[in-house]
């Protein structure tokens, strides 16, 4: 006790040497003790925010606590903030509050993880304004605080470290606002639509004098520009999108006046994912090139990219809408430069000082343009991690628990690779449903036996190989919906190798026995169905 007493007493002399640490170094704070009153070490704690009770929020929690354990760092408390969707009832996407807890509580435990939750109710916070400048409503500010002191309440005993959202933007802005309210690194709330509302991120950009996409904000089709509504002599077509959705929810691309009509009749009655009412739509000029995905990790403004990809994606002519195809992990971000460049820009423009950031773009023949910015990290498990080595979870980690070693061990915006460029490609293939109907557990074998076969995405029960083994054993199958977008899509397939050769044959076989797996609804006995 006197030999931690001294260094305690040492720490807090030498703090003011060390303001480059920040919040996030001191992972331990005193509190008075009868032997000793300056001293009595607590634990550090993280708080995580899930807006909703999906699986991002919990896979987020486990992959921090993993890296942490792999840094030889103690385990911290795990505070999460937690709220469910209004609508939430039973069902596998649906799952309540309660029901979720009776899983996290039991499998924390076991692997010896202290664990606390902080019931949010229906819904975190109301939706803060989107306009910059303009200051939060009576209700919403008194809604943040009221979260913040429930918080304050599970870190007695504890220090917080950092505030971590899930990967699911819906709970980013509140999260901003515990990391201030607690005192942890985070970015500036006032500036948080620039990186949340997809109008105001391209008129951040222009500002900055940086490039961005001639767009406009509207509430009805005919307050959109006449320069914006196609055909003119510059634009075939442009991209008319939600001011804050996920999951290209409600992007469309229109071709003329009846399609931009009908697109935001269609779109515009319906709330977005998180169950906020749509009272404006941005509409932009289509961006022809090839797409890049750049997930970064920022901390004190050092800024960088721990995986890039190049997309690809394809319109439906029926719905208007756009689904995803596939993702091939860059194996050297060096041989983008200029779209990382670009990338480097937007999140400085947009605010980004710390934590994650999921940036689409397209390289036009003009340059690069951004689409989006996202406040968090890639969505659902990282993808490229067995081949990379590392992901944003494992940088952010590092960024947490050594801020002060981070430029130090990712000196450039380009993250070191032993050896060279990497020579295990990683190919993400998303899979298409034409219509309404099921898939058999036991039909998905054929696919795990492909020589490129890595993983599952997008679905928990297939991620896990003891519960897939079950499900084929049970003859479970699964319901799925039309593709008409991201979150519509029934699964994904990672696929990894060394021969890109390979992975080109095996994605045609995938897409051979995707003609075949889709059937149709009642053919498989409705007791089979996995809830």
């Amino acid at each position: 006790k006197i030999l931690v007493w001294r260094h305690a007493r040492a720490m807090r002399r030498c703090r003011s040497f060390l303001p480059q640490l920040g919040a996030c170094s001191w992972a331990y704070a005193e509190s008075k003790s009868p032997e000793h009153p300056e001293v009595q070490p607590v634990k550090p704690a993280l708080v995580f925010t899930s807006r909703f009770t999906t699986l991002c929020g919990l896979s987020t929690i486990w992959r921090t606590v993993v890296a942490t354990r792999g840094m030889g760092m103690p385990d911290p408390v795990v505070v999460e903030v937690r709220g469910t969707h209004p609508d939430d009832e039973d069902g596998c996407k649906k799952a309540s509050w309660p029901a979720i807890m009776k899983f996290v509580e039991p499998t924390a435990q076991q692997v010896g993880l202290e664990y606390r939750c902080v019931d949010a109710g229906p819904v975190l916070v109301p939706e803060l304004t989107p306009v910059e400048g303009v200051p939060a409503s009576p209700a919403q500010a008194a809604a943040c605080r009221e979260v913040a002191e429930l918080v304050r309440k599970e870190l007695v005993g504890c220090r917080p470290v950092a505030a971590i959202p899930d990967a699911g933007e819906s709970s980013a802005e509140l999260n901003e606002v515990l990391a201030r309210e607690l005192g942890v690194p985070g970015n500036k709330v006032e500036t948080f639509c620039r990186r949340r509302d997809k109008g105001s991120m391209q008129v951040a950009l222009a500002q900055a004098g940086v490039a961005a996409v001639y767009s406009c904000v509207a509430s009805a089709p005919e307050h959109v520009p006449p320069m914006l509504v196609p055909p003119t002599p510059d634009l075939a077509a442009v991209v008319m999108k939600p001011r804050s959705s996920a999951g290209s929810e409600g992007v469309r691309r229109v071709c003329g006046q009846r399609q931009l009509d009908e697109s935001f009749k269609e779109v515009m009655r319906t709330p977005t994912l998180w169950g906020v009412d749509k009272d404006s739509m941005v509409v932009q000029e289509e961006l022809t090139g090839p797409q890049y995905v750049l997930n970064f990790v920022t901390l004190n403004g050092h800024h960088v990219v721990s995986d890039a990809w190049v997309a690809e994606k394809e319109w439906v002519p029926e719905t208007y809408g756009v689904v995803y195809t596939r993702q091939d992990l860059v194996r050297d971000t060096r041989e983008i430069e200029e779209v990382v460049r670009y990338g480097v820009k937007v999140v400085e423009a947009c605010g980004v000082e710390w934590g994650c950031a999921h940036v689409e773009l397209v390289l036009t023949a003009a340059g690069p343009r951004l689409l989006e910015i996202n406040p968090r990290s890639a969505g659902h498990l990282p993808r490229a991690t067995l081949s990379v080595g590392y992901d944003q979870i494992s940088l952010l980690t590092t960024a947490i628990w050594k801020p002060a070693e981070f430029p130090v061990l990712y000196p450039s915006v380009h993250c070191p690779q032993q050896g060279g460029p990497l020579q295990r490609r990683v190919r993400v293939v998303f899979m298409r449903s034409p219509r309404e109907g099921e898939v058999r557990f036991r039909d998905l074998l054929p696919i795990r036996q492909l020589p490129s076969f890595q993983r599952f995405d997008r679905f928990f029960e297939l991620q896990s190989t003891v519960l897939f083994a079950n499900c084929v054993l049970q003859d479970r199958f699964i319901p799925v919906q039309p593709t008409v977008d991201l979150m519509t899509c029934p699964f994904v397939v990672v696929l990894a190798g060394e021969d890109e050769g390979q992975l080109d044959e095996d994605e045609r076989r995938l897409r051979e026995l995707e003609g075949e797996l889709y059937k149709a609804p009642g053919t498989f006995d409705p007791a089979k169905k996995l809830q």
